[in-house]
């Protein structure tokens, strides 16, 4: 299959079947050599090349730096979305500086907002998120009067 060229829905079945079955393929391959060092046999000159290999990739991406917890995850409000369109809406705020004014109320990162909204994201809780946070949008707009 040639790259950047649109494929039909069959293709893509047929590509990730493919892709499936190599998994599989690899994994057992993985697994009969993990066996091998487990049980004490001599692994092939080309199964100690690649397992040596996979063991220094792993030393090599092995960081020095302790990791750090970040601390309690942050509990977002969950009218975050009315608290989001009230900035945009009636104070006339860019989204995006609504969405930097959130971070820095509730001390949390502009990514976890946008998440929270339903802004990026593609599962079913964003989109949802999202749908929400759109019709709160709109039924802002169509008000006339901002909430008291």
């Amino acid at each position: 299959m040639k790259i950047n060229e649109p494929i039909t829905s069959e293709q893509h079945l047929a590509a990730d079947h493919a892709h499936a079955e190599t998994v599989k393929k690899q994994r057992a391959y993985i697994h009969s050599i993990a066996e091998k060092m487990e049980t004490g046999k001599k692994l092939s000159s080309l199964e100690s090349k690649w397992a040596a290999a996979v063991l220094r990739a792993a030393a090599t991406r092995m960081s020095e730096v302790r990791p750090r917890n970040i601390g309690k995850p942050s509990i977002l409000p969950g009218d975050l979305a009315i608290h989001f369109n009230l900035k945009v809406v009636f104070d006339g705020l860019s989204r995006n500086k609504a969405i930097e004014n959130l971070a820095e109320q509730f001390n949390v990162s502009e990514t976890a907002i946008k998440k929270h909204l339903g802004l990026i994201g593609k599962d079913n809780e964003s989109k949802k998120r999202k749908i929400e946070t759109d019709e709160i949008y709109q039924s802002m707009l169509n008000s006339s009067d901002p909430p008291a």
